[in-house]
């Protein structure tokens, strides 16, 4: 996670979009989008962003879903 930061902030690329709901195509923001596509091929990232795809159908808060993961 800190290396993609590092990565778009030394290229002056924006994180954001219009929205943060994971599984956007277009709209989540650059951030959102490169995780999406790095946990295709990392486990170890895939399992919190699924909890978090989960808690978003679910209509759950995101910032409750990553305090229980960390803690």
């Amino acid at each position: 996670m800190f290396d993609i930061i590092l990565f778009m902030a030394k290229r002056g690329i924006a994180f954001f979009g219009s929205n943060q709901t994971t599984g956007e195509d277009i709209h989540n923001g650059n951030f959102l989008g490169i995780v999406e596509l790095l946990s295709k091929y990392d486990p170890v990232l895939n399992e919190p962003l699924s909890k978090v795809k989960d808690a978003q159908d679910k209509g759950i808060r995101i910032r409750h879903i990553i305090y229980q993961t960390t803690r």
